[in-house]
């Protein structure tokens, strides 16, 4: 359910879901943060326990309003992204207790649910919208790939051709608009959402149908050990020119993906061999991992070079550890 802030009368909107960080957290809902920038820049090496609904979030991050979006040139609802743009998050918190149990098989219809929710907290996470949309070529590009992705709707084509609406004047006009507004960042980032939401981009959909097609397996920490969680969770190592390099996304071309699933468990799809067979395979088998405390604390570290800001855990000590031992640096993620 939204909450609404009464300091600010606005609603608290996570972009990354709080029933995802919950397998972070004490049965409370609480664990522990460290703010990397100060970290870096202040050396401010402090932990601070906080609650899942605390962290993650934005006042009316999704909110739309009419004429916001060329998508949608008429939204009724200025919460449908927040109220139907995510119906992953219902069950995934199902998904992700098939991990915790230790099965040895996962639904496929599962573990699609999981592919997608990562998808998706990378397409909605504020990283996105404050450091990736702010090359305007690349926000270009998006607009001109969301018009495409409109057109190819079959409630949208039929709408320009029974009304003979010029849809490509309409987005011309609309896009130097988008283009010179205060705002495009921000707006491109919820056009990009609501497409995906309405489903007239299939982009999403062709990334989780390629990614299942990789091996998987779960990395296990021992008993001292912990897999943090950022408010950018995850990461892929891509091989570029004989070097391994950290990005916060690449779903084609990969070597690894690296997804956190809870304090104790790191999922990995292995981008070395492609079996298009899993797509009709109604069921995956899961092998756990064990791995050493030095590979846990390589994983953590991967993930700082894709972080706004904030890295969780819910062991206040190896936070500590993480923070006060570790030399951050930074790539320039893609």
């Amino acid at each position: 359910m939204p909450v609404t802030s009464k300091r600010y009368g606005k609603q608290k909107q996570h972009y990354v879901p709080e029933v995802y960080l919950k397998q972070f957290a004490d049965k409370f809902g609480y664990f522990y943060k460290a703010n990397i920038e100060h970290v870096i820049k202040f050396k401010k090496k402090t932990v601070k326990a906080v609650n899942t609904g605390q962290v993650c979030y934005m006042p009316d991050y999704y909110d739309v309003a009419e004429g916001d979006l060329a998508s949608v040139p008429r939204v009724g609802d200025s919460k449908y992204l927040e109220t139907h743009g995510f119906p992953y998050e219902t069950n995934l918190n199902n998904c992700l207790e098939v991990f915790k149990r230790r099965k040895n098989y996962i639904l496929k219809n599962e573990l699609s649910i999981l592919i997608e929710a990562y998808l998706s907290i990378k397409q909605r996470n504020r990283y996105i919208r404050e450091k990736f949309l702010g090359n305007r070529t690349m926000m270009e590009k998006l607009l001109d790939n969301a018009l495409q992705d409109t057109l190819t709707h079959p409630f949208v084509n039929y709408y320009v051709k029974e009304r003979n609406f010029d849809i490509n004047s309409f987005y011309k006009n609309f896009k130097l608009e988008h283009l010179n507004n205060p705002r495009r960042e921000e707006l491109a980032h919820k056009e990009l959402l609501m497409t995906s939401a309405l489903r007239f981009s299939s982009a999403k959909q062709e990334a989780s149908n390629n990614i299942l097609c990789f091996e998987f397996y779960v990395l296990e920490a021992g008993e001292k050990d912990f897999f943090l969680v950022t408010d950018n969770p995850g990461f892929t190592l891509k091989e570029i020119d004989s070097k391994f390099h950290t990005l916060n996304t690449d779903f084609k071309d990969f070597h690894l993906i690296v997804v956190p699933l809870n304090s104790k468990q790191t999922l990995i799809i292995d981008g070395k061999v492609r079996n298009p067979k899993y797509l009709i395979n109604p069921l995956r088998r899961i092998e756990y991992v064990n791995v050493s405390s030095e590979l846990v604390w390589e994983i953590n570290r991967g993930l700082v070079f894709v972080i706004n800001s904030d890295i969780f855990c819910e062991n206040e000590v190896y936070l500590k550890s993480f923070i006060t031992s570790q030399e951050f640096s930074r790539s320039s993620p893609t």
